[in-house]
């Protein structure tokens, strides 16, 4: 509502906010006990991937390129902390709160 107790409302637009290989992702192992994480997504497309790994002050700390179905990423120059995973494939970004990875005090 405006100041003037004016009211208008704008039509309602479904999204659908992940893309098959989005919903295949998959993060191992969590808690990462080894240094390497795992991530294996069956259905992605064979485009090229970014992977960016942040902190939960929202700093990046790790980027890399992915290409394959299954690839290995080295977190073992990261500190122990929860970790946010973002994904981004052509225009498609990949990032939920329920992705991310625990790296356990060493």
């Amino acid at each position: 509502m405006d100041y003037g107790g004016q009211s208008e409302y704008s039509h309602v637009v479904s999204v659908d906010s992940k893309a098959d290989w989005q919903s295949a992702l998959r993060v191992y192992p969590n808690p990462v006990s080894t240094g390497e994480l795992t991530l294996y997504f069956p259905e992605k497309s064979e485009e090229t991937s970014v992977l960016s790994i942040y902190s939960p002050s929202g700093q990046m700390c790790r980027q890399q390129s992915v290409s394959a179905s299954r690839s290995k990423v080295d977190v073992s120059s990261l500190a122990a902390g929860i970790y946010l995973l973002q994904m981004v494939s052509g225009r498609e970004v990949w990032q939920e709160r329920d992705e991310n990875f625990r790296l356990p005090k060493r």
